[in-house]
């Protein structure tokens, strides 16, 4: 099972976007059973610096140790989660690492 899931990884036909999908579209199905829907949204800075790799390219296709993941989570009032809503993954341009905020190309 762990080989048929590096292959799945290392599979260039799948965009992260892909796998996604369905779990948005489930979401979108599950809004339609309350009446009053959050989204709330977040932005997380995931940082691998002080764990090198363990294989050349293993950063996958951003290929640096750092990405930003934003993400949109559809809950009710009560706090009940119904599910992602969207979520956009991206690395700042290692040439403007150190530079202050904004002058970075992020999508």
């Amino acid at each position: 099972m762990l080989k048929a899931a590096y292959r799945f990884f290392d599979n260039d036909g799948i965009a992260p976007q892909d796998i996604l999908q369905s779990h948005v579209e489930s979401t979108y199905t599950r809004l339609g059973a309350v009446p009053v829907v959050l989204a709330v949204q977040d932005t997380t800075e995931v940082n691998w610096t002080r764990h090198p790799p363990p294989r050349v390219g293993a950063f996958g296709p951003y290929g640096l140790p750092w990405l930003f993941v934003h993400t949109t989570l559809a809950i009710t009032p009560e706090r009940v989660p119904l599910g992602l809503l969207a979520q956009q993954v991206w690395a700042r341009d290692p040439n403007d690492v150190g530079k202050r905020p904004g002058a970075s190309t992020c999508p």
